[in-house]
C-alpha cells in the first residue's frame, strides 16, 4: 500500500525544481491515492493548465465544478481541487491554504499539500452535507440544543466575533440580543468545537455568510466523524 506523504515527499526532492510543492506538516496519516492516478505524473505532465487539465480528465474522478474551480477525486479519502479560472481559481487554492495555516484544524478539511503557484492543492475528502435540515439537526446535537437554526448559527458567530473585539460597556443589546450573547458566551465557554471554530473564523477572517450547510461536512479521519468546513477559500 502506498504511503501517500511519502510519496509527495519523495517528489518533493526530485521534482523540485520543476515544480516545487509545498508540504503541509503536522498530517502523518497514510493515505491511497487510486491507482490510476500518480502525483508524480501528475506533476511531470507539465505546469501548463492544458496538460496538467488533460492529466486529470484521464487519470482521476470528476466531482464537482464550480465557479473557479474543478474539483477531482483522487482517491477514497483525497480530492485534488484545481483551477478553472486561472485568476480566482489560483487566488481560492491560495487563500484556502493560507486559512489553513491560521486555523484551529479540527474546525476545517485538512490540507496535504499544493503547488507552489496555487494552481491545485490536495484536501481530505469529506461529504458535504446535502440539505440544511440535516445540518441543522447535528447542530442541535452539537450544541445541546442551544443552536438548532443556520441563521441563528451564524448571526451568533457575528455576534461572538464583536463581542470578542469590542468592549462589552460599548456594545448596545436588546433583550432578544442579551439572549443570543448568553448563548454564545455559554458555547464559546463550555463548547470546544463551537470556541474553535469562532477562533478560525476570526483569525482567518472567514467569510460568515459561507457558514452554511453545503460548506460543512463531517470528517472520517480521526474516527471522531466531527464537523468540519470544507470549502474556505472564499475570505473578506
Amino acid at each position: 500500500m502506498l504511503d501517500f506523504l511519502t510519496e509527495l515527499v519523495n517528489h518533493l526532492l526530485k521534482e523540485a525544481i520543476q515544480q516545487p510543492i509545498i508540504i503541509i506538516t503536522g498530517n502523518e496519516l497514510g493515505l491511497d491515492t487510486y491507482e490510476s492516478f500518480s502525483l508524480e505524473d501528475f506533476v511531470k505532465s507539465g505546469v501548463a493548465w492544458k496538460t496538467q487539465k488533460k492529466y486529470l480528465d484521464g487519470h482521476a474522478r470528476p466531482l464537482d465544478r464550480g465557479k473557479d474551480r474543478l474539483v477531482y477525486e483522487i482517491g477514497p479519502e483525497l480530492i485534488l481541487k484545481f483551477m478553472s479560472s486561472l485568476a480566482y481559481g489560483r487566488e481560492q487554492n491560495k487563500a484556502e491554504y493560507q486559512a489553513y495555516r491560521c486555523a484551529v484544524h479540527s474546525s476545517v478539511a485538512s490540507i496535504y499539500a499544493v503547488s507552489n503557484n496555487f494552481s491545485w492543492l490536495i484536501v481530505e475528502k469529506v461529504e458535504p452535507y446535502k440539505s440544511t435540515e440535516s445540518f441543522e439537526k447535528d447542530l442541535g446535537k452539537l450544541t445541546n440544543g442551544l443552536i438548532t437554526n443556520s441563521h441563528d448559527f451564524r448571526a451568533g458567530i457575528r455576534l461572538g466575533l464583536t463581542i470578542l473585539d469590542t468592549d462589552p460597556r460599548e456594545i448596545f443589546l436588546d433583550k432578544f440580543t442579551e439572549e443570543r450573547a448568553r448563548t454564545h458566551n455559554k458555547l464559546f465557554k463550555e463548547n470546544s468545537w463551537y470556541r474553535n471554530l469562532v477562533l478560525t473564523v476570526k483569525s482567518c477572517r472567514l467569510n460568515v455568510s459561507e457558514l452554511v450547510a453545503p460548506n460543512f461536512g463531517r470528517s472520517r479521519l480521526d474516527g471522531t466523524n466531527r464537523i468540519v468546513i470544507l470549502d474556505y477559500g472564499d475570505r473578506h
